[in-house]
């Protein structure tokens, strides 16, 4: 597991955006000045060092308090890609969940 010390070698993060920029090249798709980061099929962003993928929504957590966090990290305003530091808290799984978007499930007639 990357650590904060790792992480801050290779890219820096900006917490009023919530992206990451590689400092250094790290091969043909991650150079210098290249904003870091994919957006997966769920939604989240997800960034890859070390060949091991991590969700950018806990990098941002690791890079800002210097440990991985014990819970889960929601995103406040309901947009996974949105990584701002403002708009990320640890949270409980059922206070996670409390924030997702209610579903309605209509009948068809």
């Amino acid at each position: 597991m990357i650590t904060q010390i790792e992480l801050k070698e290779m890219v820096t993060y900006d917490p009023l955006t919530g992206h990451f920029t590689w400092l250094v090249d790290r091969g043909t798709n991650k150079l210098k000045g290249k904003r870091c980061g994919n957006i997966e099929c769920d939604g989240y962003v997800s960034c890859c060092f070390n060949r091991k993928r991590y969700k950018a929504h806990r990098l941002a957590y690791l890079y800002m308090t210097g440990d991985w966090p014990k819970l889960e990290i929601d995103h406040i305003n309901r947009n996974r890609q949105d990584n701002r530091w403002e708009n990320l808290r640890e949270a409980t799984r059922s206070e996670n969940a409390s924030n997702r978007a209610y579903c309605k499930k209509f009948k068809l007639v």
